[in-house]
């Protein structure tokens, strides 16, 4: 009791596989090499209209790109590094300002050893009193990164205080292109 190919001999499903496979292969060369590739290899492509004489337009790079305005800040200064530590007593605030001009650039880390209230902030050299912008205030904060580029010349910096009973210490690294000229550092 052997198994019986239903098909009897195999030769119609055969025929079924070359049929199928003869009609891919005179599409592909037909219509799919013309449209595709523009190679008509039978002449059918051009006419029936599948191939055109059209030639690929040509794109500007100003297509695709955008212009960037300030992409790179030429600075007078050399590139500095300053590292500082701050001890925070109980209750104790500080503030800790750099001397910057207008279209100065700084990267800045710092992290502490407990939550502080940190307000980062500046001031115009012609401030009028409590003029200033804030860019970042936080209740509970210990630490903070990130890049500052100056849009005027004046003190830029932080308060910090520490508005627990455990002495905290603060670390701060601040590369950039600036005098090192550290302003106003008074604790309140």
């Amino acid at each position: 009791m052997g198994s019986k190919d239903k098909t009897g001999d195999g030769k119609p499903a055969f025929k079924g596989v070359l049929v199928a496979f003869l009609g891919a292969a005179l599409i592909t060369v037909t219509t799919v090499l013309p449209v595709e590739y523009g190679i008509d290899i039978t002449g059918f492509g051009k006419l029936s209209g599948l191939l055109r004489n059209k030639k690929t337009p040509t794109l500007e790079l100003n297509d695709f790109v955008a212009p960037v305005k300030n992409a790179i800040l030429i600075q007078d200064t050399p590139l500095q590094i300053l590292n500082r530590t701050i001890v925070l007593e109980e209750y104790e605030g500080i503030e800790f300002k750099l001397d910057l001009a207008e279209q100065q650039a700084i990267n800045f880390h710092w992290h502490s050893s407990g939550p502080i209230f940190s307000d980062m902030h500046a001031e115009p050299y012609d401030a009028a009193p409590n003029e200033f912008v804030t860019y970042w205030k936080e209740k509970e904060q210990s630490g903070g990164q990130g890049t500052l580029i100056t849009s005027f010349a004046g003190h830029h910096g932080w308060y910090w205080q520490n508005m627990g009973e455990d002495t905290i210490t603060i670390d701060i690294v601040i590369t950039g292109f600036f005098d090192e000229k550290l302003i106003d550092v008074t604790t309140k």
